[in-house]
């Protein structure tokens, strides 16, 4: 009798260190992801600042057309995974836009079927000024981000991944 109770203990150990074990890795995965895009904000603002320090510099401070190619670029470097969302320019305008995956038509191959071509569009977001302030708010999904207007050029970023069923958000 006295073996039969060990038993029934050691195998509940057992299950406890299981079900530990899957909270520990699945903690662990979570925060991985979240450090992850708080370091794509750590240097997605390190290059948009070396971006408009070269567009002052160079350009005449005519930013607009190197910014967008920059944000074209770099929305392809970040990954599919993740949702970037630009905002930029001095207090007379400013652009909001983001790129979204856009079906521009199919190929068929002869019995394989069809396969979607997709395409990033950029998409324009929804802003409006703060009147008597340097403020320029910007909605993004059904919430609104406000972003103070500096003297000069300005850049600004929301970036938003959904990693195991919570929504991580960074903005600059």
């Amino acid at each position: 009798m006295k073996k039969r109770g060990q038993f029934y203990l050691l195998a509940a150990l057992i299950i406890i260190a299981i079900i530990l074990g899957f909270v520990v890795v699945n903690n662990y995965v979570l925060s991985d992801s979240s450090s992850k895009l708080y370091d794509l904000k750590e240097e997605l603002g390190i290059e948009s600042e070396k971006v408009l320090d070269f567009g002052t510099m160079q350009m005449n401070g005519d930013n607009a057309e190197l910014l967008e190619h920059f944000t074209t670029l770099y929305n392809e470097f970040a990954g599919s995974d993740k949702e970037i969302y630009y905002i930029f320019g001095n207090s007379e305008k400013i652009l909001a836009y983001s790129y979204a995956d856009e079906n521009v038509g199919t190929i068929s191959v002869e019995g394989a079927g069809a396969i979607g071509i997709d395409k990033k569009v950029k998409r324009d977001l929804p802003q409006r000024r703060v009147e008597g302030e340097e403020k320029v708010i910007v909605r993004i999904k059904e919430q609104d981000y406000s972003f103070d207007l500096k003297s000069g050029e300005n850049f600004y970023f929301v970036i938003q991944q959904e990693a195991g069923g919570s929504q991580y958000v960074v903005t600059s």
